[in-house]
């Protein structure tokens, strides 16, 4: 069994000896030896970025997805994921497990590194330059912190609002400093979600002024498309989803606004758009974890969950009729999102859609076959197109359904062939129009979860895909027990449980799992 403190240890004492994304790590070093140079710090950085290209995709998006109202469960798959498809989501649910560790391995190698980073700048024994350097790296390091949080928060955590911002124990265990012990009554219970909101937004105002400063002082290197290092953009993105889902709108809106009026990240269209999802290269990608040819097995195959193989004959799961017959004529991400396989299964054949959002990108392959792995794309100008039309149209002093109805209007004609600009859409009609959109565009990125959840919405799952035109035997491709699942509004699995690990080793943790997990 898991104990994430010895988790922790484990992860922070791993080698660090390539200063660059591009090259394998070749050795180790010892923790207390780690963080002694600049050059060390260069080393570090690299672990900090592969646990972020790690926590960007695969399981940590698709578990999300499979959970929800998209995709239902196919008889092929070997039970993969079916936890999450069947609500049988438990306690000791080994992914949900895995989740919460990984993230937290993430936050305690930032842990480790922030201090130690800022020691070697308190010595005074760095040239300026150099300085600079270490400085935008620890605004990097607390960018990565926050991420790891919100993820976490966002999973693990009720929805925040004042209601429940200051109730005990509604938010994530704090860890801040790296100090691996064995003594168990030092180990933390759960924060208020106040106090775990305060923590992201300090570490996000903290990052962004030191990489800010990096780029208008030093270098404006990384303020690119597809840079796979952070730059201020990637923060302001993240503080536009953290303001958003804690219903900040006003914060949502500006920050939203500052990443799409600096035109360094604009909607890619059309074909540009479909084979952005193949090569991981576009206009609107604002921040693309490394990865190569020599690194494709630490790159998560987020492919695999939903192809499987190079066939084209199978997947573990499908899109529900509901999931494809939203798009309209002429929209791009109909034809890049969905194919169709001839399925096999048990003596029996049918043609079927399937979800090809991740298709891998042939950078991996080595002339080998698909290997369905492609880079992380974690911030995207089109979802800061979502927040900002979302924050619009909400109640609050920001509220103008006009710029609303223009941010809808703008990233619908970057997806849709000859589109005609709606007008006077107002009110609940407007929301639930910019709800649509925000659903047809991320999904399969692991929003959906916290979407539902957010707008107190629930939703049941079926796939019935004679009414999608398709032969009534591709219906017996379907898990039984993946079909027909209802969530109400507020169901307790909107919200993952705490592992049943960390329970067993934390006793602050008593008395703090979240409800219906009991």
């Amino acid at each position: 069994m898991k104990k994430i403190y010895i988790a922790l240890l484990i992860s922070s004492a791993a080698a660090f000896t390539s200063c660059d994304m591009d090259t394998e790590q070749a050795g180790v070093i010892t923790i207390e030896n780690a963080l002694k140079t600049k050059t060390d710090c260069d080393k570090f950085m690299n672990t900090i970025y592969n646990n972020l290209r790690s926590t960007t995709a695969g399981a940590y998006m698709s578990r999300v997805e499979l959970q929800m109202d998209k995709f239902v469960g196919t008889v092929n798959n070997g039970n993969r994921g079916m936890l999450f498809s069947s609500a049988s989501i438990e306690a000791s649910n080994s992914d949900v497990e895995s989740i919460f560790y990984g993230m937290y391995v993430g936050i305690n190698n930032c842990n480790y590194f922030i201090p130690g980073a800022q020691a070697i700048l308190d010595g005074g024994n760095v040239q300026a330059k150099d300085a600079e350097d270490i400085k935008y790296k620890i605004g990097a390091a607390k960018f990565a912190r926050a991420y790891y949080y919100t993820y976490l928060m966002d999973h693990f955590c009720e929805t925040y609002s004042s209601a429940n911002a200051n109730t005990p124990a509604k938010g994530l265990p704090i860890v801040l400093v790296y100090s691996p012990s064995a003594n168990r009554g030092s180990y933390p219970g759960r924060s208020t979600l106040q106090e775990t909101v305060n923590q992201i937004n300090t570490d996000l105002t903290e990052a962004y002024d030191a990489v800010k400063a990096y780029e208008d002082n030093v270098s404006m290197q990384y303020v690119t498309p597809c840079a796979a290092y952070i730059n201020s953009y990637a923060i302001e993105a993240l503080q536009a989803r953290v303001a958003l889902l804690t219903g900040d709108y006003k914060t949502a809106l500006e920050k939203a606004e500052d990443v799409i009026g600096s035109m360094k990240f604009t909607l890619s269209e059309g074909d540009d758009y479909k084979t952005m999802w193949t090569t991981d290269e576009g206009t609107e990608l604002i921040f693309v974890p490394f990865g190569d040819l020599s690194e494709y097995g630490s790159v998560p195959n987020t492919g695999a969950t939903w192809l499987t193989n190079d066939d084209e004959n199978t997947s573990d799961f499908i899109p529900t009729p509901s999931a494809v017959s939203v798009y309209d004529n002429g929209d791009v991400r109909k034809e890049a999102f969905f194919t169709e396989y001839d399925l096999l299964w048990e003596g029996n054949e049918a043609t079927g859609p399937v979800f090809c959002k991740y298709p891998g990108n042939p950078l991996f392959n080595d002339g080998a076959e698909n290997r369905l792995t492609n880079k992380p794309k974690p911030f995207r100008t089109s979802e800061l197109y979502l927040i900002a039309a979302e924050a619009a149209a909400s109640d609050g002093p920001q509220k103008n359904e006009g710029t609303a109805l223009a941010y809808l209007n703008e990233l619908r004609a970057a997806r849709i062939d000859g589109y005609q600009e709606i007008s006077g859409l107002t009110g609940a009609n407007l929301m639930n129009a910019i709800r649509d959109e925000r659903t047809k565009e991320l999904i399969g990125e692991g929003f959906r979860m916290s979407d539902l959840r957010r707008w107190g919405q629930g939703f049941n799952r079926t796939a019935n895909y004679v009414n999608l035109g398709y032969d009534a035997v591709l219906n017996s491709f379907i898990q039984p027990n993946s079909n027909n699942v209802n969530y109400t509004p507020g169901y307790y699995m909107y919200i993952w449980p705490l592992p049943q690990a960390e329970l067993d080793v934390n006793p602050q943790l008593a008395g703090q799992q979240n409800l219906g997990y009991y």
